[in-house]
């Protein structure tokens, strides 16, 4: 026989697995929106909501030219599902705090 505080942290990783596999769709339908890096990135951020990132760490990551990194990114602050701020010299993005919202509305053609 399982607890209940387990039984609960079971039902909440089901759920969010479910949520997430259902985001990945919204992703996957949205290439008139996004590229497929930001889709990619997007998606990353959907399972790492607190995970900064930055141009040049997005540059190697996707093995493309510093202003292909940089449009990437301002294009995601742009649709609404990023933030940008300045660390040092430095630009930072982070997905918004309600990310899976705001994706949902995109993929209903709200956002």
């Amino acid at each position: 026989m399982t607890s209940p505080s387990l039984a609960t942290l079971k039902r909440f990783v089901a759920k969010r697995a479910d949520d997430v596999r259902s985001l990945d769709a919204v992703l996957r339908e949205s290439a008139d929106r996004f590229n497929h890096r930001q889709r990619e990135l997007l998606s990353h951020a959907l399972r790492h909501p607190a995970q900064l990132y930055t141009i040049a760490e997005h540059q190697a990551r996707q093995g493309v030219v510093y202003q292909t990194a940089r449009t990437d990114l301002l294009g995601l602050v742009e649709s609404g599902t990023f933030t940008k701020s300045e660390s040092g010299k430095k630009l930072v993005f982070r997905p918004v705090s309600e990310l899976s919202p705001r994706l949902r509305k995109l993929g209903d053609g709200v956002g």
